[in-house]
């Protein structure tokens, strides 16, 4: 945390805690647009985990700038780095195909991802084999390409990122694991695909023995996707694979607040969301399981189990839903809270794999790593996995010189 290590704000030393903020002094430079700074805390022990190489790191506040220009000054050594999580596309082409630069693109895997979610509690989407069919007809690999390619968004197999599924030993324990793998991860545009999701839905009771999604709860899902950015050739790729299984969407593109007042409200009842994604609060799986998934998290206000896995006969009753019995996990999620090490570990992967194969209701889509670039002046680049971000106080610069 700021001031808490080797570092402190600059002008932060005249700061009295027993004193409202309304009484302390300003602390120059930390409005936007302007400039500010870490510097060395007296206060500070140094540790070997934090070394604390450079004397301060000089921060520019730039909310409105265009962060391909930002990118560029890192390029021309103007910046030593961008506080950001992600690359535009042509600078990531750019790190990516010129030797002479990719030395200086740093790839670390993230611990977020992005989903498509199928609420439990609306048909067909209360039938496990629609569910399976679903997750065997979307295409992630041109969902991949849309978001930006392999290296920023590898296609997820399962939902919890292999970061947080890794033991002591660096054994990725759910590597490699996909129960809905189809041919070049394309989903029913492949025929191979098509085959294995028709395959499944024919096992469905809303498909009259067809390999079709026939009943009318198939026509006209209410499905909500994001509009900004890459989302709606994203939400329109969805659309045409569910269709190739007799699911046609009413697809409704809204910005993301409006999306997640509706999904949040549990009684909203939306059947499928396109846009959902998860990032973990703290380097666990727990953090994967306990809010999108426990029943006991499913609220009237600020609901995070979209899907509804979980909900008691109670719960469905309160916010109107017909479907009155869903499945759940919340005996598998509080058999691995007690646990420690690899044996947590192992437990969240158990988890994982129960999720995608007896609960289904979440399509994973992509992970999305994080990407940075570094000046040509800076020597050590060490990722944070606390927090997504460069971890600067383990920052080094060649020949000295200030970090900016």
């Amino acid at each position: 945390m700021v001031s808490s290590g080797p570092y402190m704000w600059e002008g932060s030393q005249n700061l009295d805690f027993s004193k409202p903020p309304a009484q302390q002094p300003t602390l120059s430079g930390l409005q936007a647009g302007k400039n500010w700074s870490f510097v060395r805390n007296p206060s500070d022990t140094q540790d070997t985990l934090r070394p604390a190489w450079v004397d301060a790191i000089n921060v520019q506040v730039s909310p409105s700038a265009d962060v391909t220009v930002l990118n560029k000054k890192v390029t021309d050594g103007e910046l030593d780095t961008v506080f950001e999580n992600g690359l535009p596309t042509t600078t990531l082409h750019s790190y990516e195909t010129d030797s002479s630069l990719k030395p200086y693109l740093h790839v670390n895997p993230s611990a977020g991802n992005y989903y498509v979610g199928m609420n439990l509690g609306t048909p067909p989407f209360d039938d496990i084999h629609v569910r399976k069919a679903v997750q065997l007809a979307i295409d992630k690999a041109a969902i991949q390409r849309v978001q930006g390619g392999p290296v920023s968004w590898p296609v997820a197999g399962h939902f919890v990122p292999d970061s947080l599924l890794t033991l002591s030993n660096g054994t990725e324990v759910l590597k490699g694991y996909d129960p809905y793998k189809t041919p070049e991860s394309r989903g029913d545009d492949t025929s191979g695909g098509l085959a294995q999701a028709q395959a499944e839905m024919k096992q469905s009771k809303y498909s009259g023995g067809t390999t079709m999604c026939t009943d009318p709860a198939c026509k006209n899902v209410l499905a909500l996707g994001d509009n900004s950015e890459n989302n709606p050739a994203m939400n329109s790729q969805i659309q045409q694979n569910l269709a190739k299984i007799g699911i046609t969407l009413n697809l409704k593109q809204l910005n993301g607040s409006a999306i997640y007042a509706k999904i949040l409200d549990p009684s909203s009842k939306i059947p499928l969301m396109l846009s959902p994604g998860w990032l973990m609060d703290y380097p666990d799986a727990f953090t994967f399981f306990y809010l999108p998934i426990e029943g006991t998290n499913i609220l009237s206000q600020g609901n995070s189990n979209f899907t509804m896995i979980g909900a008691t006969a109670a719960q469905m009753s309160k916010y109107g839903y017909s479907v009155t019995s869903v499945p759940g996990m919340d005996d598998q999620i509080n058999k691995c809270v007690p646990l420690v090490g690899d044996a947590r570990i192992n437990c969240w992967a158990d988890d994982d794999k129960y999720l995608m194969e007896n609960i289904a209701s979440i399509v994973p889509l992509t992970v999305n790593n994080v990407l940075n670039i570094t000046s040509s002046r800076v020597v050590n680049y060490t990722y944070s996995a606390f927090d997504s971000q460069t971890s600067y106080s383990n920052v080094a610069l060649a020949g000295g010189g200030s970090s900016s």
